[in-house]
Formats: structure tokens, sequence, C-alpha cells
């Protein structure tokens, strides 16, 4: 067990937080996508402006409309 929360711990230093960032927003994007839920689309907005202003990053904001 000790092994697999060391592995995990590695895992997660390798990849950095706006590596991580940017696969949780593109999950939250598919999820949006079948739901199509206005307020869910506001708070995605937000967090695709945080992620592009924090990490320098390009990711394509979805339009609400």
């Amino acid at each position: 067990m000790g092994i697999t929360v060391i592995a995990g711990l590695v895992l997660i230093q390798t990849f950095d937080s706006c590596s991580l960032r940017q696969l949780s927003i593109m999950s939250e994007i598919e999820e949006y996508k079948k739901l199509q839920d206005p307020q869910q689309c506001v708070i995605l907005v937000d967090k695709i402006v945080n992620l592009n202003t924090q990490c320098n990053t390009e990711f394509d904001v979805i339009d609400c409309g």
C-alpha cells in the first residue's frame, strides 16, 4: 500500500497543476455538452479564463449563447 501512495505522489508531481486543471476542464466540458446547463457554462468560462491567465495557455472559451 505504501508503494501505491508513493507512486501516486510521484505521478501527481510529474503533472503540474496546469495540466491537471486542463484535464479537469476538458472533462467538465464533455459533461456540459451532455447537460447543456447554462449555469455550468458560466462556471466553465470562468475556469477557462483563469486557466489561460494563470497557466499562459490558449484554451478555447466555450460559447454559452
